[in-house]
């Protein structure tokens, strides 16, 4: 492919990139293949893994870019540029390890993954999760974006609470009173805080305002 040449500047179509030592392939589809050409050498001259996949980075800077050629496959009107790039990435199994360096046929109506990509992608999942880090940004996320989730949980947490009756005793262990609920205790004593007594109950804490805080289940 001349770069040079005017009828390539504005023109949109499918293109290969084919390295002509070992025949594999890369086919894109482009609005100005021109363009798309000059990025794709740019992009792999500076190794930009950002804008190219590995395989085919690899492969530029193992071979030279001497060694590889660019093509048009055929021009294409843009509207028809999505179903013609995949016919003809499936004519040439570039996804193939063997035969190109497509990672995936790509379409609006049809994305085909490598086993290679697949493989990355849980790989990069499972290692995402064994970080506790990246575990609560989903959980985050995840409650951030479910209001359905969020009622629920309200729902249950709200009923958790009300299964207990708070029986209050002095630290040397004398009843005091049964409380309802903790909220019971907040509004009758306005200095008292929730979490405070919740600790106390759930074993964190030994004691707080001078009380001794227990749950008792509601029959």
């Amino acid at each position: 492919m001349n770069l040079n040449r005017k009828e390539h500047l504005n023109q949109s179509g499918i293109y290969c990139i084919r390295n002509k030592i070992n025949n594999k392939v890369y086919i894109g589809k482009a609005k100005c293949i021109y363009r798309r050409i000059r990025q794709h050498i740019n992009n792999l001259n500076k190794k930009d893994r950002d804008n190219e996949n590995d395989h085919l980075i690899n492969a530029w800077h193992k071979y030279k870019r001497e060694n590889f050629e660019y093509f048009v496959i055929e021009y294409v009107p843009f509207d028809k540029l999505k179903e013609q790039e995949l016919y003809w990435q499936k004519s040439y199994n570039c996804t193939d390890r063997n035969k190109g360096y497509n990672i995936r046929l790509d379409s609006e109506t049809n994305c085909i993954v490598s086993e290679e990509t697949r493989k990355k992608c849980s790989e990069a999942q499972i290692k995402r999760f064994k970080d506790p880090k990246e575990r609560l940004k989903v959980s985050h996320t995840y409650w951030k974006n479910n209001l359905e989730a969020k009622i629920q949980m309200a729902k249950k947490v709200s009923e958790a609470k009300v299964k207990y009756n708070i029986i209050q005793y002095d630290k040397d262990g004398k009843f005091i009173k049964k409380w309802n609920s903790v909220k019971e205790i907040t509004e009758t004593y306005k200095n008292y805080k929730r979490q405070q007594i919740y600790s106390v109950c759930s074993g964190h804490k030994p004691s707080i305002y001078g009380y001794v805080w227990k749950k008792e289940l509601k029959c």
